[in-house]
């Protein structure tokens, strides 16, 4: 029977850490605190569970689709329930690892964009590919979604330059406003948090504000999870 203070107490001492954090991982799926979880797999010393990882997100997701009442506010378009649920559907669409996070090197990307634009200097889509290569292993991204955000954002460029400055300005302020819109009362500041911890980890400036008026909202609420992501894998680790 599981130990309600020391929910994995009743695991033989043995048993290999990766099964241990899958009984954990188990339990969270049933409904009990990931933090609780984490204590007692710490007191085993044993690796937490990442707390953003996809089995968390598609836990979470799980228990939201049989909650009548959060439905019921995402059926009525709650922009906080539409913002909760977009979000952990971008992270399982991520897919990845279970419950640990790989540190890819910008080699691991095999971008191919190169149909979005066929009449292209060969060795300018070289370019672009490495440089976001480079972006996608210093944000971790799977790379399928780096993928996919690489051949967005060129394919959003070229758009970009078959419009007028007026419809620029409005493609801007209508996808600035859906990733509000998206994001919920306390949008500014998750931006700007993002932002903050996005030029950390790449060691460049990166501004979200300026990403969701150039590139969409979906790329930018898709980078802002990403941070999210990492910041919950570092703080998993106890870093």
């Amino acid at each position: 029977m599981t130990d309600n203070v020391n929910p994995v107490a009743d695991l033989p001492g043995g048993i290999p850490d990766a099964d241990a954090r899958e009984y954990g991982a188990a339990l969270v799926r049933n409904g009990m605190n990931v933090d609780d979880i984490n204590r007692s797999l710490a007191s085993r010393g044993v690796a937490p569970l990442v707390r953003d990882s996809l089995e968390m997100a598609e836990f979470s997701r799980d228990r939201l689709f049989k909650d009548a009442q959060f439905m019921e506010r995402f059926a009525n378009g709650d922009p906080e329930a539409v913002n909760q649920l977009h979000l952990l559907d971008v992270r399982i669409a991520q897919g990845g690892g279970k419950l640990t996070d790989h540190d890819p090197s910008p080699e691991d990307y095999d971008l191919r964009v190169a149909f979005v634009v066929p009449n292209a200097d060969p060795d300018g889509i070289r370019d672009y590919c490495e440089g976001f290569s480079k972006l996608a292993a210093a944000l971790k991204l799977p790379p399928e979604i780096a993928q996919s955000l690489a051949a967005m954002q060129l394919d959003g460029w070229i758009s970009r330059e078959n419009m007028t400055a007026g419809q620029r300005d409005d493609f801007a302020s209508a996808q600035t406003a859906m990733l509000h819109n998206l994001l919920g009362a306390d949008a500014e500041a998750q931006i700007k948090e993002a932002s903050r911890f996005l030029t950390e980890v790449t060691g460049t400036r990166f501004d979200i504000a300026e990403s969701v008026e150039l590139n969409g909202a979906d790329i930018a609420l898709t980078l802002m999870h990403q941070a999210q992501h990492l910041k919950a894998a570092r703080s998993g680790r106890g870093s």
